[in-house]
């Protein structure tokens, strides 16, 4: 799941459960991959040397390269890379055998970084504070990129041992991932959310002139009137220009997003906290599509990535 740079991206609660700060960030892996048989041979990062003291010498983590073809119901995670983009989406079950501690309503939602940087996120979690406030609007799917019904939340979640968690929240009952290094696909289906049911979802990441294209394809069908929101990094501020079209002041990340299909009843812009890491909140902002009620209802959310200086083919 990590990018290009050894980054992982926040899926579900951003604390790495480090108790002595070794100078590494919370979310890079180098430490992890130090361990590996054909691992660089220096420098290595403290917390590796630190990792391989009490584990002993003889223990290497195994780790490959290469991404899996296919992915079942019992996976928790997709990732695709093309390039310099990595894509990855939430799918599987709940952690702790279902009891879901750790873990967002956040199933079918999907997080983009492009050279390392955070471009498409989801909200993180600040920190396991008793505010239950904060606590509730981290874990639930408002704070995803889903699909969700606009009264309400798509899961209301259950109490666990201090506060809410989302124990028995939505998963993908089919989920699936292909990628040959020039384009990659990643598919997942709920059955149901709530009043949403049949919810579909493909991700499909390729090159195009002058950077890539991500196209997320969603089909539902529900009774309600429901909404798309779309979390995106620091220094990313949306404009919109259109009825379907969004453009990004920022050169070299996204460029636009333009919808296709259903014609969204209202858009607007958002601003959100992102917590990237535990304890910390950056001011960003999103957009968010209202769709009307429809048996059967389609939606393209298609992201252009301009990269200078990006070779494509």
């Amino acid at each position: 799941m990590a990018d290009g740079r050894g980054t992982l991206p926040v899926l579900g609660d951003c604390d790495s459960g480090q108790i002595l700060d070794l100078g590494l960030p919370a979310r890079d892996i180098a430490a992890l991959l130090a361990h590996t048989p054909d691992s660089e041979p220096s420098p290595i990062p403290d917390l590796a040397i630190w990792l391989r003291a009490i584990s002993g010498p003889d223990r290497a983590v195994q780790v490959t390269g290469g991404l899996p073809q296919q992915a079942g119901q019992r996976s928790g995670f997709l990732a695709g890379r093309v390039g310099s983009c990595t894509v990855t989406m939430r799918v599987g079950t709940q952690g702790l055998q279902g009891r879901a501690s750790h873990d967002h309503d956040d199933a079918q939602s999907i997080w983009l970084g492009v050279h390392g940087e955070d471009v498409i996120v989801d909200q993180g979690c600040h920190s396991y504070t008793l505010d239950p406030a904060i606590r509730n609007a981290d874990i639930s799917s408002r704070a995803h990129n889903v699909l969700q019904t606009v009264a309400a939340p798509r899961f209301g979640g259950r109490l666990g041992s201090i506060n809410l968690t989302m124990r028995g929240a939505p998963t993908c009952s089919d989920a699936a991932v292909t990628s040959d290094g020039n384009q990659a696909r990643l598919t997942a289906m709920i059955e149901r959310a709530g009043p949403l049911s049949a919810i579909s979802r493909a991700v499909d990441l390729r090159r195009a002139p002058g950077g890539y294209e991500l196209d997320v394809t969603d089909s539902w069908s529900a009774e309600e009137s429901i909404e798309l929101r779309w979390h995106f990094g620091p220094g990313l501020r949306p404009e919109l220009v259109g009825p379907r079209l969004v453009e990004f002041a920022r050169p070299g990340l996204l460029s636009e997003l333009r919808f296709e299909g259903q014609d969204p009843e209202k858009l607007e812009v958002f601003a959100f906290d992102f917590s990237p890491v535990y304890g910390q909140r950056l001011p960003c902002f999103g957009v968010r599509a209202v769709l009307a009620p429809t048996p059967h209802g389609s939606l393209i959310s298609r992201f252009r990535i301009a990269v200078a200086g990006q070779i494509t083919h």
